[in-house]
Parts: structure tokens; sequence; C-alpha cells
């Protein structure tokens, strides 16, 4: 367990951000799947990252005639590597946690048996753990949802350009987190791939992949946004972000934006962004569509009530099917605070009321988001106390000591 005994009224200084895990393992697929072996820069320390590696690591030097691949908590590593090893040659079993074995994975293996793959479900039809045998698959016209997760189709178009023809997709339902499937995109192009926009119809030919120069990761936006967060609740404000980018892959980087209505000023300087609180929200009403930003829904659903800023978003149905549901799991949470949130039409409802101090400890259910978002609640409660510490290591690893380092006063129990 860990403890937020104090959160600094004036919050200063800079801050490395962690690298970006997601860039970090659309380019470690791609670089498998390519001829080159270039380098990485700035690669994410974080735990998916090095369990991607990890596993990379077996694919190259276990000799088993079944390789067992286990992805932990990882589920951007589950989608990917569904898609990847049935498109490498062997015999595989893929696994991870008990609550990855209840995330849905039906909508991409279909898609991945209409192209040739022979996949079986080991326990629960729809849901890993999965048998993987590569077989010879073969690039066709494929219509898939694109209403779930947006991982999916990224899994299927970066071993597009490694099937023979190619692959013709056409997304059905209305698209979420697109930000990320374009992120795809131009990694892919980055590394000599081609892909076509028609509509909903995406064409990649079998172009194959290739890539001399080294890869630079930027920092992760999505991490970012707990530090803006942080500067909207302080009394003052000044924060250095390091190394994010002004051009970014990641749709994220639009909480820049967003919280120009918090009275935070963000400024491009040679090292990355500088943020500066220069007046008080001016929100009669934060209202939102996080359909394609949904990892940042927790940092607002935790931040509005501090603020006493009603709120109204939507765009969360992929949140369901997260580390946790995490609908569920921040509304219980937040009512431990006094807050009760209503989920209603689609639309979670954010009550204007300051958080109650608590004795409990907030639970994390294992998702490294809710513990970082739920700690700007530390800006409204005498203590804040977090269940498990650990599972910030899922993307930041630093977290904590980069808030010690910021002047929060923090006790681990």
């Amino acid at each position: 367990m860990i403890e937020i005994q104090s959160a600094p009224a004036s919050l200063k200084g800079s801050i490395s951000l962690p690298a970006s895990k997601s860039i970090s393992n659309r380019v470690l697929i791609i670089r498998e799947l390519s001829n080159t072996r270039f380098k990485i820069k700035n690669i994410s320390t974080s735990q998916d990252t090095r369990n991607l590696l990890e596993n990379m690591e077996i694919l190259h030097k276990s000799d088993a005639k079944v390789k067992e691949i286990d992805v932990g908590a990882a589920g951007t590593n589950m989608r990917f590597l569904i898609a990847f090893l049935a498109a490498t040659p062997g015999e595989y079993v893929l696994k991870g946690t008990e609550r990855m074995h209840q995330r849905p994975v039906k909508i991409l293996v279909d898609a991945l048996k209409k192209l040739g793959a022979d996949i079986e479900y080991l326990e629960n039809t729809g849901y890993p753990p999965l048998r993987i045998n590569s077989g010879n698959l073969t690039g066709r016209n494929l219509e898939i949802s694109s209403g779930v997760s947006s991982q999916y189709i990224s899994a299927l178009m970066m071993i597009a350009p490694v099937i023979p023809g190619g692959l013709q997709l056409s997304l059905s339902d209305q698209t979420v987190s697109l930000p990320y499937i374009k992120m795809t995109e131009r990694i892919m192009a980055s590394c000599g791939a081609t892909v076509q926009w028609n509509g909903k119809r995406i064409s990649i030919p079998p172009t194959g992949y290739s890539r001399n120069s080294e890869f630079s990761v930027e920092s992760d936006w999505s991490a970012a946004s707990y530090w803006y967060a942080m500067a909207a609740a302080a009394q003052s404000s000044d924060v250095l972000l390091k190394s994010l980018h002004n051009n970014s892959l990641q749709g994220d980087a639009e909480v820049s934006n967003w919280f120009r209505d918090f009275g935070i000023k963000s400024d491009w300087v040679e090292e990355g962004i500088r943020i500066r609180k220069v007046n008080e929200p001016q929100l009669k009403e934060f209202a939102k569509d996080f359909t394609n930003t949904p990892d940042l829904a927790q940092t607002f659903i935790a931040l509005l009530p501090v603020l006493e800023i009603p709120g109204k978003i939507s765009g969360l149905q992929t949140l369901r099917i997260k580390e946790t549901d995490r609908i569920e799991a921040m509304t219980t949470e937040m009512a431990r605070f006094g807050i009760k949130l209503r989920f209603v039409n689609e639309t979670l409802q954010i009550p204007p009321v300051k958080p109650k101090y608590t004795e409990e400890s907030v639970q994390t259910y294992h998702d490294h988001r809710m513990a970082m978002a739920l700690s700007v609640l530390a800006y409204a409660v005498p203590v804040l106390k977090l269940d498990n510490e650990n599972v910030v290591s899922k993307s930041y690893p630093d977290f904590w000591s980069d808030l010690r380092q910021m002047g929060f006063l923090i006790r681990e129990k």
C-alpha cells in the first residue's frame, strides 16, 4: 500500500516522462516482421514492453516444439501477438493473467481464421488462452468491426505487408480509438510499408518492411495527462514535461488543448512542453466524447470533482474490456469519497461535489491508470491511500518517484 500524505500547493519542476509503450510495442512487432534489425532509441521501460521483449527472446531462443508465451496483464501484447504468431512459423500457446482470460479476442481470431490461421481456444470460446499453429495466411478482402478495439485493426494491419496478397480491411461500426490506428499507419509507413485509406477501407499491399535508420520513440502523452491534472488542481504550477513531440503520433496529445479551459497554458520549448497555470478553470461544465482518447477518461473523472466542475463524458465503450471494467471500477472507487457517478444513456455523469476524506484504501484493480488518475484526489483529501503502488510499472514505473521529486509527501506501507 502507498499513502500520499500531502500534495504541493505550488507544482514546479521538470519531469522526464516515460517513453510511449504504445509506440514501442508497435515498433517491436514491425521490427520482428522486417528483414532489418534497426535500432530503437528510447524504448519504453514499462512492464508491457519488457514483457514483449522477453517473449521475443523466447521465440528466438526456445527449442521447445510448442513455445509458451505469457503476456501477463498486457492486453496490447495479447492482441498483437495473436496476429504476429499466426503469421510466424511454429506452434504456440498464448496465455496471460486470469483477467486477461476474461478479455475478448473473438473478433480478431475470427478475422485471422478467414485468412487461413489455425487457432484453437483452450478454455472458453472467444477468450485466451489460445493454441496457435502458424498457417499459410493468404491476403483477401476482410470486413471487421472497428467498434470494439482498435488493437484488432492494428494487429491485422501490421502483419498485412508480409502476407501474400496483402490485405484489404473494410471497417464496420463506429471506429473507436482511431488515432491509435493512425499511429500504426504512420509507424508502418516509416518502416517501408504502404497503407492506403479510402473511406473506411484500408488497403495494404504485400511490400514487406524495410528500415535502415534508428527509430526514436517519443514520450507518452497519456502519462502527461496526469501532470496536466495535477497542474490544474494545484494553486500554482510551472512544469516542464520533457521529450514530448509537437507533431506527435499519439492522439492523446489532444490533452494539451483540452486543458486550456482548465487554466493551463502549454508552450513548446526545446526540451518538450512547459505547462503553467495562468488562471482558474473557466468551465461551467465539462462535456467531451472520449471515443478517440479512452485512456484519458479516468484522469478527467478523478479531476472534475476536485475542481467541483460537473461533467458529462461519453465514448467510453472500450473501458469495459480494459485491465478492469474501468467504468464500474471508477464508480465504485469515487463512491468511497462521496462522489456518486451515474452512467445514463452511454454517458457518465459526474457531480460537482468535492471529494470527502476516507480512511479506506483506494482499490486499483491491477490497473495502472486507476492508480495514477486517482492520485489527483490528493489535492482534495488530507491523506490518500492506494492499495497497490506496483501497478504503475505497467506504463510509468517512475510515477511515484516523480511525484516525490515534485514535492508530494509519500509513504509506502
